[in-house]
């Protein structure tokens, strides 16, 4: 287990993903854990194959925070185009989907409409001084090289697809 995973936010993340897991095979879809290289260096949480036999890569991303004493929200996510070490981002990631949590399902959106999204809207010449400013700039945490920034669901789900999981 790495470092990252030991943190609040890295076992809140964790959660997201077995949560995640458990409601694709509920509906009959098979699901595997990334070996830990693949994990790490393409951004792929998991290989599905779903009821028809296909194969599709995803990287979960759960519900946020935009302070990190905050309450998790549904409104704002973060995106990461360069990580703490200040390489590629999960952004720039191989899977097949990246899958957001929402409070009532999942949003299912392809890594280059996401990142032809973030390019276009974010404003990374403009570096914001707090989490809570950081929306459509970029936030450097203190102490890291990341590139982070806040961009609203509702925009994503205009570039992706929601599947409401309401019971």
């Amino acid at each position: 287990m790495t470092d990252w995973m030991k943190d609040k936010s890295g076992q809140e993340g964790l959660r997201a993903e077995d949560r995640f897991k458990a409601w694709c095979e509920e509906r009959g879809n098979s699901v595997y854990s990334s070996p830990e290289s693949m994990n790490i260096n393409d951004h792929i949480d998991f290989i599905i194959y779903n009821t028809d036999k296909n194969r599709y890569t995803v990287d979960i991303k759960g519900l946020k925070r935009i302070e990190r004493d905050s309450e998790k929200q549904d409104e704002w996510t973060w995106i990461e185009f360069a990580n703490v070490n200040g390489k590629r981002g999960w952004l720039y990631g191989k899977a097949d989907y990246i899958v957001f949590e929402r409070r009532n399902g999942w949003l299912f959106v392809k890594p280059k409409k996401l990142r032809d999204f973030a390019e276009k809207r974010v404003n990374r010449s403009v570096c914001a001084d707090r989490p809570s400013a950081a929306k459509y700039k970029i936030y450097r945490r203190d102490g890291r090289q990341d590139e982070i920034a806040l961009v609203e669901l509702k925009e994503l789900v205009k570039i992706g697809k929601f599947v409401n999981d309401t019971k």
